[in-house]
């Protein structure tokens, strides 16, 4: 009878140790779930950053008519009658020999 019930408790401990770890909830699922929160933040880092340089974007278009029309004229390439537009791209040094 003692053996009996001995094997019965230790099945028991051996069930419940299998659905704490495997388990709804348990040890597996609580470090998928810490994964894809990480990825998560992660994520919502990269939309912060781009969501602010988009306000600094917008603040800088409100402020004035000529920021208004320099963006339009790098973006569309607009021109004017008799007006040539030369676009220089901001990585390029021009006549600055220091580095």
């Amino acid at each position: 009878m003692q053996k009996i019930l001995f094997i019965c408790l230790v099945s028991l401990l051996l069930l419940l140790k299998q659905q704490y770890i495997q388990g709804k909830g348990g040890v597996y699922s609580q470090n998928k779930v810490n994964l894809q929160i990480n990825q998560q933040e992660i994520l919502n880092d990269q939309i912060i950053k781009k969501d602010s340089i988009l306000k600094i974007n917008i603040s800088g278009l409100k402020g004035s008519q000529d920021s208004i029309e320099a963006r339009a004229r790098y973006e569309l390439n607009l021109i004017k009658e008799n007006e040539i537009l030369i676009i220089i791209p901001n990585n390029i040094n021009l006549g600055s020999d220091d580095v």
